[in-house]
C-alpha cells in the first residue's frame, strides 16, 4: 500500500509546522517547503499526491503554482486561506486547485478532505487507489 504524500507549501512554514505532526500521525508522508520554487524543485524529486497551497503566497506565486502543479502531472491542489473575499476562493478553483478551505482548519477535518478527495480521484480512474493512507 502506497503512503500519500502531501506537499505543504507557504511563505514562512506556518502551515507545514502546524499541520504536518497531525497530518503525519494520521498516516501522510508530508513535505514542507517554503514558496514556489522550492515547491516546484520537490515536485520535480518525488511523486506528490495532494499539494496545500497557503493562499497567502504572493498572489500571482500562489496562483501560478496552482496552474504549473496541474500542468505538471496528477498532483491533487487544496488552498488554504483565512476567511477572504469569494473572488480569491475562485481564483484558485478556476486555476485548477481541487479545493479549497479556509483556516484555521482542524487537522482531521484536513486529513478527512485529502481522503474525500483522494478518494473521487479513485472514482474517476476506475476503482483502482491513486494512493492511500493509513486511514487513522
Amino acid at each position: 500500500m502506497k503512503v500519500t504524500t502531501v506537499l505543504c507549501v507557504d511563505d514562512h512554514d506556518a502551515l507545514g509546522g502546524r499541520l504536518a505532526p497531525s497530518l503525519r500521525d494520521a498516516g501522510y508522508d508530508v513535505v514542507g517547503v517554503q514558496g514556489s520554487e522550492a515547491a516546484l524543485t520537490e515536485l520535480s524529486r518525488r511523486r506528490v499526491d495532494v499539494a496545500l497551497i497557503d493562499m497567502r503566497l504572493p498572489a500571482a506565486d500562489g496562483l501560478e503554482l496552482c496552474r504549473e502543479i496541474r500542468r505538471r502531472g496528477p498532483t491533487r491542489v487544496i488552498a488554504l486561506s483565512p476567511p477572504t473575499a469569494a473572488t480569491d476562493a475562485v481564483a484558485f478553483l478556476d486555476a485548477g486547485a481541487d479545493d479549497y478551505v479556509t483556516t484555521p482548519v482542524a487537522a482531521a477535518v484536513l486529513a478527512a478532505r485529502i481522503r474525500a478527495l483522494l478518494r473521487r480521484v479513485d472514482d474517476q480512474q476506475g476503482g483502482s487507489p491513486l494512493t492511500t493512507s493509513t486511514g487513522r
